[in-house]
Formats: C-alpha cells, structure tokens, sequence
C-alpha cells in the first residue's frame, strides 16, 4: 500500500476525532483489517467508500461538515 495513502487514513481518522477503537472497528467493518498497514488497493477503496457514505462525513450547502 502506498504510504501516502496510509497518511490519508490518518489524516481522516484525526479529522474525524475518532478514538482507537472506533477507528479500528471501522477499519474492520469497512476493509477488514485491524491496521491500515494491512490494507491494499481494494481494501482502501472499500475504506473510502464507507467514510464516504458514512454519519462521519455530511453534505450540507457548503460542501463537507
């Protein structure tokens, strides 16, 4: 996995203030995978999509909230 795509999922994660344990469920939930070292190209994706369609992350008038 490329490592700059490692820094979006914590870039992500600190965003959202998730704390470690709803980050790594998440990661279970959506990728499969305790540890985002253990993520590849369709885990990633699957990851994205989550956060993507997720409560995290709300579409309002100006954009993201």
């Amino acid at each position: 996995m490329d490592k700059k795509k490692i820094a979006l999922v914590h870039i992500i994660k600190k965003e959202l203030n998730l704390t470690d344990e709803e980050y790594r469920n998440i990661l279970w939930d959506a990728a499969g995978v305790r540890s985002s070292k253990d993520l590849d190209e369709e885990k990633f994706k699957k990851l994205m999509n989550f956060f993507v369609r997720s409560k995290y992350y709300q579409v309002n008038e100006l954009g993201l909230s």
